[in-house]
């Protein structure tokens, strides 16, 4: 049994130290499985390792190590760095992992060496996304036309076939029978007041007379 064990044989990297208990901001040691928090935030957006990782490098700003090649003296805890909206590689994989972890995923931290580019941000050699001067054959285009759209509408209006001989009739407005009895019941009132008020009877007696000849 002990000559099985012996066969493998975990063997660490001499050149490479390990990061297990950095401190924290608060000065106190942890160990990394205790500053990586698996978190489950409420926006299903973030539920996919791609959305994800696009939101932590768009939402938190990149500074470089003090020291670029040595490990950093402090590594915060995922939700200061969060706060601070701002940290370095180990930060942005610290948070990442916290919630890729919380989302199901079987992630993990490692570390170790990037070319001189990556780790300064150094985007001179990248081809800009906005040219300066737009081909001739694009300046008098509209921005607001969109070819493949209208090619895909027009495509689909020449699937569709009309019926002969078919119509949808129009429906009126939705009418309520109880609003048009009241609104014929109040008309039937004012026009019967209106009358009344122009109408002399002369059935009435009349009392100046009376009074007179009484």
């Amino acid at each position: 049994m002990l000559e099985y064990k012996r066969q493998f044989k975990v063997i660490y990297d001499p050149t490479r130290k390990l990061l297990l208990a950095p401190k924290n901001e608060c000065g106190k040691r942890k160990f990394i499985c205790t500053t990586i928090r698996p978190t489950k935030l409420p926006f299903t957006e973030l539920y996919e390792w791609e959305k994800c990782s696009k939101f932590i490098a768009d939402f938190l700003e990149y500074e470089e190590l003090t020291i670029p090649n040595k490990l950093p003296k402090i590594l915060p805890s995922p939700a200061n760095v969060l706060n601070w909206q701002i940290g370095d590689s180990f930060d942005f994989a610290i948070v990442l992992c916290s919630l890729l972890i919380g989302c199901g995923y079987d992630a993990y931290c490692v570390y170790g060496t990037a070319p001189k580019e990556i780790t300064t941000k150094d985007e001179s050699l990248m081809d800009c996304p906005f040219p300066l001067e737009m081909p001739d054959n694009e300046e008098d285009e509209d921005p607001e036309v969109d070819k493949d759209e209208e090619q895909m509408s027009e495509k689909k209006q020449a699937l569709v076939q009309p019926l002969e001989d078919f119509y949808v009739p129009k429906k009126g407005p939705h009418l309520s029978e109880f609003d048009e009895d009241l609104r014929k019941k109040i008309e039937q009132e004012s026009e019967e007041a209106k009358k009344k008020a122009v109408t002399i009877d002369d059935d009435q007696p009349d009392f100046e007379k009376e009074d007179e000849f009484g």
